[in-house]
Protein backbone atom coordinates (compact mmCIF):
# COMPACT_ATOMS: atom_id res chain seq x y z
CA UNK A 1 0.00 0.00 0.00
CA UNK A 2 2.40 2.20 1.09
CA UNK A 3 4.66 2.03 -2.69
CA UNK A 4 1.46 2.56 -4.27
CA UNK A 5 0.57 5.79 -2.61
CA UNK A 6 4.48 6.69 -3.08
CA UNK A 7 4.71 5.82 -6.89
CA UNK A 8 0.95 8.26 -7.11
CA UNK A 9 2.23 10.67 -5.02
CA UNK A 10 5.41 11.31 -7.30
CA UNK A 11 3.44 11.07 -10.38
CA UNK A 12 1.06 14.27 -8.98
CA UNK A 13 4.21 15.72 -8.24
CA UNK A 14 5.85 15.54 -11.77
CA UNK A 15 3.00 17.27 -13.39
CA UNK A 16 4.11 20.49 -14.87
CA UNK A 17 1.76 23.75 -15.51
CA UNK A 18 0.61 22.48 -19.25
CA UNK A 19 -0.42 18.96 -17.14
CA UNK A 20 -1.96 20.80 -14.59
CA UNK A 21 -4.42 22.63 -17.28
CA UNK A 22 -5.18 19.55 -18.79
CA UNK A 23 -5.86 18.13 -15.20
CA UNK A 24 -8.59 21.77 -15.14
CA UNK A 25 -9.97 21.71 -19.02
CA UNK A 26 -10.69 18.08 -19.45
CA UNK A 27 -12.32 17.56 -15.91
CA UNK A 28 -15.39 15.54 -16.22
CA UNK A 29 -18.52 15.61 -13.98
CA UNK A 30 -20.98 12.76 -13.59
CA UNK A 31 -23.71 11.51 -11.00
CA UNK A 32 -27.11 12.81 -10.25
CA UNK A 33 -29.68 14.50 -8.51
CA UNK A 34 -32.90 12.41 -6.95
CA UNK A 35 -36.08 13.55 -5.09
CA UNK A 36 -39.08 10.93 -3.81
CA UNK A 37 -41.71 10.86 -2.00
CA UNK A 38 -42.90 8.24 -0.37
CA UNK A 39 -46.64 7.46 1.26
CA UNK A 40 -47.31 4.31 3.06
CA UNK A 41 -50.62 3.20 4.63
CA UNK A 42 -51.87 0.23 5.58
CA UNK A 43 -53.15 -2.07 8.81
CA UNK A 44 -49.36 -2.79 9.30
CA UNK A 45 -48.01 0.75 8.49
CA UNK A 46 -47.98 4.42 7.82
CA UNK A 47 -45.18 6.61 6.75
CA UNK A 48 -44.69 9.45 4.77
CA UNK A 49 -41.87 11.95 3.82
CA UNK A 50 -39.24 12.95 1.23
CA UNK A 51 -35.81 11.56 0.55
CA UNK A 52 -33.31 14.16 -1.66
CA UNK A 53 -30.08 12.64 -2.89
CA UNK A 54 -27.55 14.89 -4.73
CA UNK A 55 -24.56 13.08 -5.68
CA UNK A 56 -21.94 14.83 -7.73
CA UNK A 57 -18.57 13.95 -8.64
CA UNK A 58 -16.07 15.97 -10.60
CA UNK A 59 -12.84 13.62 -12.29
CA UNK A 60 -10.34 15.61 -13.53
CA UNK A 61 -8.41 15.22 -16.89
CA UNK A 62 -6.61 12.85 -17.43
CA UNK A 63 -2.70 13.46 -17.34
CA UNK A 64 -0.22 10.73 -17.80
CA UNK A 65 -2.81 8.54 -17.00
CA UNK A 66 -3.82 10.01 -13.54
CA UNK A 67 -6.71 11.74 -13.13
CA UNK A 68 -7.96 13.13 -9.30
CA UNK A 69 -11.87 12.15 -8.30
CA UNK A 70 -13.63 14.36 -5.64
CA UNK A 71 -17.97 13.86 -5.20
CA UNK A 72 -19.80 15.21 -2.53
CA UNK A 73 -22.67 13.40 -1.18
CA UNK A 74 -25.92 15.36 0.18
CA UNK A 75 -28.44 12.94 1.61
CA UNK A 76 -31.88 13.70 3.19
CA UNK A 77 -34.45 11.45 4.46
CA UNK A 78 -35.52 8.11 4.05
CA UNK A 79 -36.79 5.47 1.80
CA UNK A 80 -39.08 3.82 4.05
CA UNK A 81 -40.44 6.64 6.26
CA UNK A 82 -41.55 5.04 9.52
CA UNK A 83 -45.00 7.78 10.75
CA UNK A 84 -44.89 11.42 9.73
CA UNK A 85 -41.85 12.67 8.13
CA UNK A 86 -42.93 15.61 5.89
CA UNK A 87 -44.02 17.69 8.68
CA UNK A 88 -40.18 17.98 9.21
CA UNK A 89 -39.00 17.91 5.95
CA UNK A 90 -37.27 21.16 5.37
CA UNK A 91 -35.13 20.84 7.98
CA UNK A 92 -34.41 24.75 8.93
CA UNK A 93 -34.92 28.01 7.61
CA UNK A 94 -31.40 28.47 6.25
CA UNK A 95 -30.12 25.04 4.77
CA UNK A 96 -30.88 21.13 5.88
CA UNK A 97 -30.14 20.09 9.21
CA UNK A 98 -29.53 16.33 9.85
CA UNK A 99 -32.16 14.59 11.91
CA UNK A 100 -31.13 11.62 11.44
CA UNK A 101 -28.09 9.08 11.08
CA UNK A 102 -29.61 9.15 7.26
CA UNK A 103 -29.08 12.39 6.62
CA UNK A 104 -25.55 13.90 5.17
CA UNK A 105 -23.51 16.36 3.42
CA UNK A 106 -19.74 15.88 3.24
CA UNK A 107 -16.95 14.16 1.12
CA UNK A 108 -18.18 11.07 -0.04
CA UNK A 109 -15.16 10.36 -2.70
CA UNK A 110 -11.60 11.20 -2.67
CA UNK A 111 -9.29 9.21 -4.69
CA UNK A 112 -6.39 8.69 -7.06
CA UNK A 113 -6.61 6.93 -10.21
CA UNK A 114 -3.68 5.68 -12.44
CA UNK A 115 -4.56 4.02 -15.76
CA UNK A 116 -1.79 1.66 -17.48
CA UNK A 117 -3.48 1.23 -20.78
CA UNK A 118 -0.73 -1.42 -22.55
CA UNK A 119 -1.71 -3.82 -19.25
CA UNK A 120 -4.84 -2.84 -19.20
CA UNK A 121 -5.33 -1.94 -15.75
CA UNK A 122 -6.54 0.66 -13.96
CA UNK A 123 -5.62 1.60 -9.41
CA UNK A 124 -7.58 3.94 -7.48
CA UNK A 125 -6.36 4.36 -4.44
CA UNK A 126 -8.05 6.52 -1.62
CA UNK A 127 -11.76 7.10 -0.32
CA UNK A 128 -14.37 5.85 -2.71
CA UNK A 129 -17.48 3.99 -3.16
CA UNK A 130 -17.58 0.05 -2.33
CA UNK A 131 -19.03 -0.90 -5.77
CA UNK A 132 -19.23 -4.74 -6.15
CA UNK A 133 -22.02 -7.96 -6.74
CA UNK A 134 -21.83 -8.31 -2.78
CA UNK A 135 -23.29 -5.28 -1.91
CA UNK A 136 -25.70 -2.24 -3.18
CA UNK A 137 -24.34 -2.22 -6.61
CA UNK A 138 -25.00 1.47 -7.03
CA UNK A 139 -22.35 1.65 -3.94
CA UNK A 140 -24.07 4.83 -2.88
CA UNK A 141 -24.21 3.52 0.86
CA UNK A 142 -20.95 1.82 0.91
CA UNK A 143 -17.71 3.18 0.96
CA UNK A 144 -13.66 2.40 2.40
CA UNK A 145 -10.19 3.99 2.48
CA UNK A 146 -7.70 1.69 0.83
CA UNK A 147 -6.90 0.49 -2.75
CA UNK A 148 -9.12 -0.95 -5.76
CA UNK A 149 -7.94 -2.38 -9.01
CA UNK A 150 -9.35 -4.08 -12.22
CA UNK A 151 -8.03 -5.64 -15.39
CA UNK A 152 -9.13 -6.37 -18.40
CA UNK A 153 -6.76 -8.37 -20.30
CA UNK A 154 -8.58 -10.95 -21.20
CA UNK A 155 -11.31 -10.28 -23.55
CA UNK A 156 -14.90 -10.15 -22.30
CA UNK A 157 -13.52 -10.37 -18.95
CA UNK A 158 -12.79 -8.14 -15.84
CA UNK A 159 -10.52 -9.18 -12.73
CA UNK A 160 -11.43 -7.31 -9.41
CA UNK A 161 -9.43 -6.76 -6.94
CA UNK A 162 -9.69 -4.28 -3.27
CA UNK A 163 -8.65 -3.86 0.02
CA UNK A 164 -9.96 -1.56 2.70
CA UNK A 165 -8.58 -0.82 6.15
CA UNK A 166 -11.27 1.25 7.12
CA UNK A 167 -15.04 1.11 6.17
CA UNK A 168 -18.18 1.11 6.58
CA UNK A 169 -22.06 0.06 4.90
CA UNK A 170 -25.19 1.30 5.24
CA UNK A 171 -26.50 -1.88 6.30
CA UNK A 172 -24.12 -1.44 9.91
CA UNK A 173 -24.49 1.63 10.30
CA UNK A 174 -28.18 1.62 10.78
CA UNK A 175 -28.61 -2.01 12.21
CA UNK A 176 -25.58 -1.25 14.87
CA UNK A 177 -26.00 2.73 14.94
CA UNK A 178 -22.35 3.02 14.04
CA UNK A 179 -22.12 6.23 11.63
CA UNK A 180 -24.08 8.39 13.38
CA UNK A 181 -21.09 10.03 15.24
CA UNK A 182 -18.98 9.33 12.27
CA UNK A 183 -17.35 5.73 13.27
CA UNK A 184 -16.54 3.26 10.76
CA UNK A 185 -15.31 -0.19 10.69
CA UNK A 186 -11.20 -1.18 11.40
CA UNK A 187 -11.88 -4.84 10.62
CA UNK A 188 -9.47 -5.17 7.20
CA UNK A 189 -11.92 -6.12 4.15
CA UNK A 190 -10.30 -7.91 1.38
CA UNK A 191 -12.54 -8.33 -2.13
CA UNK A 192 -11.52 -10.40 -4.96
CA UNK A 193 -13.35 -11.37 -8.43
CA UNK A 194 -14.14 -11.58 -11.47
CA UNK A 195 -16.85 -11.35 -13.98
CA UNK A 196 -17.83 -11.60 -17.99
CA UNK A 197 -18.13 -13.91 -20.36
CA UNK A 198 -16.18 -16.66 -22.31
CA UNK A 199 -15.61 -14.88 -25.89
CA UNK A 200 -11.75 -15.48 -25.29
CA UNK A 201 -12.92 -19.54 -26.16
CA UNK A 202 -15.67 -18.55 -28.25
CA UNK A 203 -18.70 -18.99 -25.66
CA UNK A 204 -19.80 -15.38 -25.76
CA UNK A 205 -23.19 -16.45 -24.62
CA UNK A 206 -22.04 -18.15 -21.57
CA UNK A 207 -21.74 -15.38 -18.88
CA UNK A 208 -20.23 -15.69 -15.15
CA UNK A 209 -19.49 -13.75 -12.30
CA UNK A 210 -17.34 -14.82 -9.01
CA UNK A 211 -16.87 -12.52 -6.25
CA UNK A 212 -14.91 -13.56 -2.35
CA UNK A 213 -14.80 -11.37 0.19
CA UNK A 214 -12.89 -11.91 3.56
CA UNK A 215 -13.56 -9.49 6.73
CA UNK A 216 -10.89 -9.80 9.51
CA UNK A 217 -12.67 -11.38 12.70
CA UNK A 218 -15.75 -11.45 10.96
CA UNK A 219 -16.77 -13.59 8.37
CA UNK A 220 -13.63 -15.96 7.46
CA UNK A 221 -15.67 -16.14 3.74
CA UNK A 222 -18.39 -13.98 1.74
CA UNK A 223 -18.93 -15.58 -1.73
CA UNK A 224 -21.34 -14.55 -4.75
CA UNK A 225 -21.21 -16.44 -7.85
CA UNK A 226 -23.68 -16.77 -10.92
CA UNK A 227 -23.55 -18.12 -14.58
CA UNK A 228 -26.05 -17.61 -17.59
CA UNK A 229 -26.60 -18.49 -20.81
CA UNK A 230 -28.52 -16.75 -23.32
CA UNK A 231 -30.11 -18.27 -26.82
CA UNK A 232 -31.60 -16.59 -29.61
CA UNK A 233 -35.19 -18.19 -30.40
CA UNK A 234 -36.10 -16.21 -33.70
CA UNK A 235 -36.50 -12.30 -32.98
CA UNK A 236 -36.15 -13.17 -29.13
CA UNK A 237 -33.99 -14.08 -26.58
CA UNK A 238 -34.34 -16.81 -24.15
CA UNK A 239 -32.06 -16.26 -21.02
CA UNK A 240 -30.75 -18.90 -18.32
CA UNK A 241 -29.58 -17.33 -14.70
CA UNK A 242 -28.03 -19.20 -11.28
CA UNK A 243 -26.90 -17.24 -8.45
CA UNK A 244 -25.80 -18.16 -5.05
CA UNK A 245 -24.05 -16.86 -2.03
CA UNK A 246 -22.81 -18.06 0.88
CA UNK A 247 -21.19 -16.62 4.07
CA UNK A 248 -19.37 -18.22 6.75
CA UNK A 249 -18.87 -16.25 10.16
CA UNK A 250 -15.55 -15.88 12.52
CA UNK A 251 -15.82 -18.15 15.17
CA UNK A 252 -15.25 -15.06 17.07
CA UNK A 253 -16.70 -12.22 15.60
CA UNK A 254 -15.92 -9.18 16.83
CA UNK A 255 -15.84 -5.19 15.61
CA UNK A 256 -13.16 -3.63 15.60
CA UNK A 257 -13.62 0.36 15.78
CA UNK A 258 -13.18 4.07 17.44
CA UNK A 259 -16.97 3.43 18.64
CA UNK A 260 -16.90 0.87 21.06
CA UNK A 261 -20.04 1.87 23.09
CA UNK A 262 -22.06 0.82 19.89
CA UNK A 263 -20.41 -1.65 18.45
CA UNK A 264 -18.69 -3.80 21.82
CA UNK A 265 -20.34 -7.15 22.12
CA UNK A 266 -22.32 -6.45 19.28
CA UNK A 267 -22.51 -10.43 18.43
CA UNK A 268 -22.07 -11.90 22.23
CA UNK A 269 -24.40 -9.27 24.12
CA UNK A 270 -26.51 -7.44 21.43
CA UNK A 271 -27.67 -9.79 19.09
CA UNK A 272 -28.85 -11.85 22.24
CA UNK A 273 -30.24 -8.37 23.61
CA UNK A 274 -32.93 -8.68 20.90
CA UNK A 275 -35.34 -11.57 22.07
CA UNK A 276 -35.22 -14.74 23.79
CA UNK A 277 -33.35 -17.10 21.93
CA UNK A 278 -32.04 -15.07 19.38
CA UNK A 279 -28.34 -15.20 18.33
CA UNK A 280 -25.92 -14.96 15.12
CA UNK A 281 -26.34 -17.51 12.30
CA UNK A 282 -22.30 -19.00 11.95
CA UNK A 283 -23.50 -20.29 7.98
CA UNK A 284 -25.92 -18.69 5.52
CA UNK A 285 -26.73 -18.93 2.30
CA UNK A 286 -29.18 -17.68 -0.65
CA UNK A 287 -29.75 -19.18 -4.51
CA UNK A 288 -31.51 -18.02 -6.89
CA UNK A 289 -32.94 -19.89 -10.43
CA UNK A 290 -34.17 -17.41 -13.05
CA UNK A 291 -35.70 -17.66 -16.82
CA UNK A 292 -35.91 -14.69 -18.71
CA UNK A 293 -37.14 -13.93 -22.38
CA UNK A 294 -36.82 -10.75 -24.27
CA UNK A 295 -38.40 -9.43 -27.68
CA UNK A 296 -38.69 -6.26 -29.07
CA UNK A 297 -39.75 -3.73 -26.39
CA UNK A 298 -40.69 -6.02 -23.91
CA UNK A 299 -38.26 -8.67 -21.23
CA UNK A 300 -39.89 -10.68 -18.54
CA UNK A 301 -38.83 -13.22 -16.33
CA UNK A 302 -40.10 -16.08 -13.47
CA UNK A 303 -38.01 -17.21 -10.76
CA UNK A 304 -38.06 -18.58 -7.48
CA UNK A 305 -34.98 -17.82 -4.35
CA UNK A 306 -34.64 -19.86 -1.30
CA UNK A 307 -31.91 -20.21 1.37
CA UNK A 308 -29.56 -22.56 2.92
CA UNK A 309 -27.73 -22.79 6.41
CA UNK A 310 -28.96 -21.29 9.54
CA UNK A 311 -29.97 -18.28 8.37
CA UNK A 312 -30.28 -15.95 4.87
CA UNK A 313 -28.27 -12.37 5.24
CA UNK A 314 -25.43 -13.61 3.09
CA UNK A 315 -24.71 -10.75 1.26
CA UNK A 316 -22.47 -7.75 2.09
CA UNK A 317 -25.26 -5.26 2.36
CA UNK A 318 -29.25 -5.40 0.90
CA UNK A 319 -29.28 -7.77 -2.10
CA UNK A 320 -26.68 -7.05 -3.91
CA UNK A 321 -26.49 -8.38 -7.66
CA UNK A 322 -29.23 -11.02 -6.58
CA UNK A 323 -32.42 -10.58 -9.34
CA UNK A 324 -35.25 -11.26 -7.47
CA UNK A 325 -38.44 -9.38 -8.37
CA UNK A 326 -40.45 -6.96 -6.23
CA UNK A 327 -40.79 -2.82 -4.94
CA UNK A 328 -41.55 -3.31 -1.67
CA UNK A 329 -41.63 -6.61 0.51
CA UNK A 330 -37.58 -6.31 0.67
CA UNK A 331 -37.74 -2.24 1.88
CA UNK A 332 -40.64 -1.94 3.71
CA UNK A 333 -38.09 -0.40 6.37
CA UNK A 334 -34.68 1.35 6.20
CA UNK A 335 -32.73 -1.25 4.07
CA UNK A 336 -30.08 -2.25 7.01
CA UNK A 337 -32.67 -4.35 8.67
CA UNK A 338 -33.68 -6.25 5.77
CA UNK A 339 -32.81 -9.80 5.21
CA UNK A 340 -30.20 -9.88 2.66
CA UNK A 341 -27.16 -8.29 4.20
CA UNK A 342 -25.18 -9.92 6.80
CA UNK A 343 -25.94 -7.90 9.82
CA UNK A 344 -30.00 -7.67 8.75
CA UNK A 345 -32.87 -9.99 10.11
CA UNK A 346 -31.76 -12.69 7.70
CA UNK A 347 -28.27 -12.84 9.52
CA UNK A 348 -29.92 -14.53 12.60
CA UNK A 349 -29.99 -18.04 13.39
CA UNK A 350 -32.49 -20.60 12.46
CA UNK A 351 -34.06 -18.03 9.74
CA UNK A 352 -34.96 -19.14 6.09
CA UNK A 353 -37.08 -17.60 3.33
CA UNK A 354 -38.45 -18.53 0.36
CA UNK A 355 -39.55 -16.59 -3.10
CA UNK A 356 -41.32 -16.84 -6.20
CA UNK A 357 -41.64 -13.97 -8.59
CA UNK A 358 -42.30 -13.03 -12.21
CA UNK A 359 -41.16 -9.12 -13.54
CA UNK A 360 -42.27 -7.25 -16.55
CA UNK A 361 -41.79 -4.61 -18.44
CA UNK A 362 -42.50 -2.88 -21.61
CA UNK A 363 -41.36 0.37 -23.73
CA UNK A 364 -43.45 2.36 -25.78
CA UNK A 365 -41.74 5.35 -27.26
CA UNK A 366 -40.94 7.45 -23.95
CA UNK A 367 -42.86 5.46 -21.53
CA UNK A 368 -41.92 2.54 -19.68
CA UNK A 369 -44.54 0.29 -18.10
CA UNK A 370 -43.51 -2.38 -15.19
CA UNK A 371 -45.22 -5.01 -12.92
CA UNK A 372 -43.63 -7.25 -10.19
CA UNK A 373 -45.86 -10.19 -8.93
CA UNK A 374 -43.96 -11.57 -5.45
CA UNK A 375 -44.73 -14.37 -2.88
CA UNK A 376 -42.62 -14.43 0.10
CA UNK A 377 -42.99 -17.01 2.66
CA UNK A 378 -40.50 -18.89 5.14
CA UNK A 379 -39.05 -18.86 9.56
CA UNK A 380 -38.34 -15.30 7.33
CA UNK A 381 -38.12 -12.96 10.77
CA UNK A 382 -39.54 -10.15 8.52
CA UNK A 383 -39.31 -6.52 10.00
CA UNK A 384 -42.69 -4.29 10.31
CA UNK A 385 -42.74 -0.59 10.83
CA UNK A 386 -44.01 0.66 14.03
CA UNK A 387 -47.78 0.21 13.72
CA UNK A 388 -47.59 -3.38 12.84
CA UNK A 389 -44.85 -4.10 15.14
CA UNK A 390 -47.50 -3.05 17.93
CA UNK A 391 -49.61 -5.64 17.38
CA UNK A 392 -47.09 -8.57 16.89
CA UNK A 393 -48.53 -11.40 19.83
CA UNK A 394 -45.89 -12.46 21.54
CA UNK A 395 -46.20 -15.75 20.21
CA UNK A 396 -45.31 -14.76 16.94
CA UNK A 397 -42.74 -12.36 17.71
CA UNK A 398 -39.32 -13.06 16.62
CA UNK A 399 -37.41 -10.31 18.33
CA UNK A 400 -36.55 -6.95 17.72
CA UNK A 401 -34.71 -6.31 14.73
CA UNK A 402 -31.79 -3.51 15.47
CA UNK A 403 -29.44 -4.14 18.29
CA UNK A 404 -29.90 -1.15 20.51
CA UNK A 405 -33.36 -0.44 20.41
CA UNK A 406 -36.04 -1.88 21.86
CA UNK A 407 -39.28 -0.86 23.28
CA UNK A 408 -42.40 -2.48 24.89
CA UNK A 409 -45.33 -3.56 22.74
CA UNK A 410 -46.97 -0.75 23.13
CA UNK A 411 -44.20 1.76 22.22
CA UNK A 412 -41.87 0.16 20.06
CA UNK A 413 -38.75 1.96 19.81
CA UNK A 414 -37.95 -0.14 17.18
CA UNK A 415 -39.37 -2.49 14.97
CA UNK A 416 -40.38 -6.06 15.67
CA UNK A 417 -40.06 -8.75 13.75
CA UNK A 418 -41.96 -12.42 12.77
CA UNK A 419 -42.39 -14.90 10.30
CA UNK A 420 -44.45 -13.20 7.14
CA UNK A 421 -45.94 -14.75 4.42
CA UNK A 422 -47.22 -12.71 1.96
CA UNK A 423 -47.96 -11.44 -1.54
CA UNK A 424 -46.71 -8.57 -3.52
CA UNK A 425 -48.21 -6.58 -6.54
CA UNK A 426 -46.25 -3.80 -8.12
CA UNK A 427 -47.29 -1.64 -10.90
CA UNK A 428 -44.64 0.68 -12.32
CA UNK A 429 -44.75 3.66 -14.88
CA UNK A 430 -41.78 5.75 -15.81
CA UNK A 431 -41.41 8.75 -18.17
CA UNK A 432 -38.23 9.66 -20.30
CA UNK A 433 -38.16 13.18 -20.89
CA UNK A 434 -34.73 13.74 -21.72
CA UNK A 435 -31.76 11.05 -22.09
CA UNK A 436 -30.95 12.80 -18.43
CA UNK A 437 -34.15 12.87 -16.82
CA UNK A 438 -37.19 11.07 -15.51
CA UNK A 439 -40.06 10.67 -13.17
CA UNK A 440 -41.64 7.18 -12.02
CA UNK A 441 -44.30 6.33 -10.17
CA UNK A 442 -44.49 2.72 -8.39
CA UNK A 443 -47.61 1.77 -6.38
CA UNK A 444 -46.81 -1.82 -4.21
CA UNK A 445 -49.48 -3.29 -2.29
CA UNK A 446 -48.79 -6.19 0.32
CA UNK A 447 -51.41 -8.97 0.94
CA UNK A 448 -51.37 -11.63 3.63
CA UNK A 449 -49.40 -11.62 7.01
CA UNK A 450 -48.57 -8.11 5.97
CA UNK A 451 -50.87 -5.61 5.30
CA UNK A 452 -49.74 -2.19 3.45
CA UNK A 453 -49.41 -0.15 0.82
CA UNK A 454 -46.58 2.35 -0.74
CA UNK A 455 -47.11 5.07 -3.33
CA UNK A 456 -43.44 6.31 -4.35
CA UNK A 457 -42.89 9.20 -6.71
CA UNK A 458 -39.30 9.53 -8.08
CA UNK A 459 -37.52 12.33 -9.99
CA UNK A 460 -34.24 11.30 -11.41
CA UNK A 461 -31.36 13.68 -13.21
CA UNK A 462 -28.21 11.97 -14.19
CA UNK A 463 -25.11 13.74 -15.13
Amino acid sequence: MKKIMLMLSAGILSLNAGNLKDFVENATIDGYARGKYIFTEGEDGFGKGYQLFFRPNITSGEVAGFSFTSGIFFARGSAAPDGNASDDAIGGSRAFKGTSALDFFNISNLYMTKKFEDAKTMVRVGAMQIITPLNNTSGWGDRGIGIMATNKSVAGMEFYASAYDSWATDNIMLQTGAGNGGSSIGNELVILGAKGNFEAVGLKDLSATLYYAYGDKLFDMMLFADAGYSLAIGDGKLKFLGQVASTIMNDNPNFRSGDDAKLKDYFTKGIPALGTGVDYAKTRGLYNLQVAYEIADYSGNIGYAGSFGEGYGAMLDGKGAFSVGGQLWNSVVAGGQAGFGWTGTGGIKNTDIMIAYTTHTYKLNQWKFGLDLVYVGGNNRMPYMSRGSAKIDSADNRGYAVVGKTGTKENPLSNRTKDATMFEVSPQVTYQFTKEFSVNLTYSQLFGDMKLNRTVVTLLYNF
